[in-house]
């Protein structure tokens, strides 16, 4: 917040008061920069935001006390999120810049954040969050997914049924009708539809 002004996003790596790490920056702060090309992957962002709603779910399972800096930063992020993808036309973010906030990209949909976006919303609804218009922010991650799964029209094509960002619609049986699509983007994907489902 006080970097951005936005509250919801955070620092994305913490620098350990260790002596290999002071090269990073001062000791026992948060930061936006990370080690490699010096920008934290923007994927640390909604699993930060769907495990602080884990907590919050497991705690209220156990019937524990939950910490109310915990519920604010679930509430920060989902009025944030909704925020964001009110006013890109249902596009959720995907890109968190060391420099600057993040900015829509329509040409850029990465399945398993959009899943865990969807699975922090969910966990958050089922602990009973007051943020108003979370329903609406999970109908438009499940819209998006919908938007972006692939049906080839090409009976037997490999890539039917699922979410790649960049689909190849050969018609052949070797890799060239293959396509990107990892393993997580279906964990991140199907653990968000799931956990919609149960809400």
């Amino acid at each position: 917040f006080k970097k951005f002004g936005q509250l919801g996003p955070g620092a994305s790596a913490y620098i350990w008061n260790r002596w290999d790490n002071f090269k990073y920056g001062v000791p026992d702060t948060f930061t936006m920069y990370h080690w490699g090309n010096g920008s934290a992957w923007s994927g640390y962002q909604p699993r930060a935001y769907f495990s602080a709603a884990r907590g919050w779910y497991e705690l209220v399972n156990r019937g524990k006390p939950v910490p109310n800096k915990l519920i604010a930063y679930v509430d920060n992020w989902s009025r944030w999120l909704l925020d964001f993808m009110e006013r890109s036309g249902g596009i959720s973010p995907t890109n968190f810049p060391q420099e600057g906030v993040a900015l829509p990209d329509p040409t850029d949909f990465t399945g398993h954040m959009c899943g865990l976006w969807l699975a922090g919303a969910s966990m958050a609804a089922l602990c009973g969050s007051t943020v108003s218009g979370l329903d609406k922010l999970m109908d438009m991650l499940v819209n998006e997914l919908e938007d972006h799964y692939d049906i080839t029209g090409i009976p037997g094509h490999i890539m039917d049924g699922g979410w790649s960002p960049a689909l190849r619609l050969s018609t052949g049986s070797g890799p060239e009708s293959n396509a990107m699509y990892f393993g997580f983007y279906s964990g991140g994907i199907l653990r968000g539809l799931g956990l919609y489902l149960l809400y």
